[in-house]
């Protein structure tokens, strides 16, 4: 799992979008997943930059903090 992680910028990307989805909630995650990878894609200048694993990377960290989240804030 450490070696798929450190692996381009997938760590960054479910970082990045599991404290957006534990503090704004999974459909906020699933923006942050959107913006990215299309960070990624302007700075390659190229539709080819965009990275399937970078957003399973992000969905996971979606899921992650979105259901921490719903816990926290929804389920009272």
């Amino acid at each position: 799992m450490l070696g798929w992680l450190s692996k381009s910028n997938r760590s960054w990307h479910l970082l990045c979008v599991y404290l957006v989805s534990l503090v704004l909630g999974w459909v906020s995650g699933i923006t942050a997943i959107v913006c990215l990878e299309f960070k990624d894609m302007l700075h390659a200048k190229s539709i080819r930059a965009w990275d399937w694993t970078d957003v399973l990377a992000g969905a996971l960290g979606c899921a992650i903090g979105g259901t921490i989240h719903w816990i926290l804030f929804k389920h009272w």
